[in-house]
């Protein structure tokens, strides 16, 4: 478990660059990841191209690019959409085993931006191949499983947005964060660390710093969460839920390709 940890956690250290085999890799091991079976994970090492590192801070997978094919290994990175103020929208927070790129596989050039917000390693994969690693069920099973969670996550998200108050916003990204870490073993007594500063945190709000800031500070004061220097510390989870619109029922499993 601690190696599980050290590669999906990777906040702020740097990357181990050793090769990652599909079949030993550590991600699988996590009991509520939906993996690929030995022999699936031995058939996907054929699809594999290889890995690549990026920096804090560096692009991924620049808006427009052409298309390319990702998992996430270890480290955090974000999707950011332009807005035309010249702003941009934080869309999603990319966590160990998520995918990357399918969209420019699918329909063509993203109008997305991915950026690193730690040191990162992926796995990369032929774009070409897309169509033969469909021919395998298990792999368009969970490649289909993730996009639809993917959505999911998105329309959720936008509906808290659309909800017009910030507290509800703030509060679907917190337990949505929250639970996909909970899942990947990274909850420590109802906090967690992140790489994430109040800037990231409004841009995913739509709102700014200033209107970000009374919105914490309530919180705060109401003994719901607090958040200093990228760690959230949640103390009422119902009552954060019931803010965020989500269920009490807790994290759903995710699918790791």
């Amino acid at each position: 478990m601690h190696r599980i940890q050290s590669v999906v956690a990777s906040n702020h250290a740097g990357v181990a660059r050793e090769r990652v085999w599909c079949l030993t890799c550590p991600l699988r091991q996590i009991p509520a990841l939906h993996g690929v079976s030995d022999a699936d994970a031995t058939t996907l090492e054929e699809f594999k191209q290889g890995q690549r590192f990026s920096e804090a801070n560096s692009v991924i997978l620049e808006r427009g690019a052409r298309p390319g094919l990702f998992t996430l290994f270890s480290g955090w990175a974000a999707e950011y959409r332009a807005l035309g103020s010249g702003e941009r929208q934080l869309v999603a927070i990319l966590l160990p085993g998520d995918l990357i790129g399918l969209d420019t596989v699918m329909v063509g050039p993203s109008e997305s931006t991915i950026i690193a917000l730690t040191p990162v390693m992926l796995c990369s994969f032929a774009p070409a191949r897309v169509d033969e690693m469909f021919r395998h069920e298990s792999f368009m099973r969970s490649i289909t499983r993730a996009a639809v969670a993917g959505r999911r996550r998105l329309v959720d998200s936008l509906t808290a947005l659309g909800a017009g108050r910030t507290s509800r916003a703030l509060a679907h990204f917190v337990v949505t964060l929250h639970d996909r870490l909970l899942i990947r073993g990274l909850m420590h007594d109802g906090s967690f660390k992140t790489p994430l500063s109040k800037r990231h945190l409004a841009e995913a709000c739509g709102v700014t710093g200033v209107h970000l800031h009374r919105v914490m500070q309530f919180l705060q004061a109401e003994r719901v969460m607090s958040f200093a220097a990228g760690q959230f510390s949640i103390h009422d989870m119902e009552r954060l839920r019931r803010m965020a619109g989500l269920s009490v029922n807790g994290a759903e499993a995710e699918t790791v390709l």
